[in-house]
């Protein structure tokens, strides 16, 4: 019987160029829970909390073996709080957890990300501050701090990925979304680290 992969998180998961990829090396079946926009922590800006909707998950006949999160981006990039950050996802993990006590939970952090703040004037820069004075590196070490606290496993992309404030553009759309040959690289990436860490 085939693995079950839930896949969790943003736009980028949404879009999901990765999912294929990850798939196809796994072999696992995997279900798309993308949601453009949303953020780990609350959110000012129109759009919603993945607090808010984790449990869609749960209305799934469907057992998973693993989940993947892969959010944080739009908690910089919309300006909201460490603290809303840290508290929902450490609910999302616990109320993930408690619904699959066997499921293999891996946290995927944020790629490095360069919006060009003239055609977004609404965005920050990647390698700028946000209007809290906070960097997406601030976002990236609240996410891997929550997920050392309930010892899961962590993809740390903004780390392994070698993206900057100078090649954004040639691996993303638009200075955050990944091309459709990136998704397919960190699909790659994604599946060495869920076949890692799945029995």
């Amino acid at each position: 019987m085939r693995k079950i992969w839930f896949a969790f998180g943003d736009s980028i998961t949404d879009m999901g160029y990765y999912i294929d990829t990850v798939v196809e090396d796994t072999g696992y079946q995997g279900v798309k829970f993308g949601y453009s926009g949303y953020s780990y922590g609350v959110d000012h800006t129109g759009f919603g909390s993945l607090k808010d909707v984790y449990t869609d998950m749960f209305q799934s006949e469907q057992k998973p073996d693993v989940i993947t999160i892969w959010a944080g981006t739009n908690d910089f990039g919309h300006s909201g709080t460490l603290e809303s950050m840290r508290e929902n996802m450490g609910e999302i993990i616990e109320g993930i957890l408690h619904q699959y006590p066997d499921v293999c939970l891996l946290i995927i952090t944020p790629i490095k990300r360069n919006y060009d703040v003239q055609d977004n004037p609404g965005e920050t820069t990647g390698m700028g501050p946000n209007s809290l004075g906070l960097y997406l590196g601030d976002y990236v070490h609240v996410i891997k701090e929550v997920a050392r606290k309930y010892a899961l496993p962590i993809l740390d992309l903004y780390t392994l990925e070698k993206i900057n404030m100078n090649n954004a553009h040639e691996y993303t759309l638009d200075g955050l979304h990944p091309t459709p040959e990136y998704g397919i690289h960190l699909g790659h990436t994604i599946a060495e680290a869920i076949t890692l860490h799945v029995l």
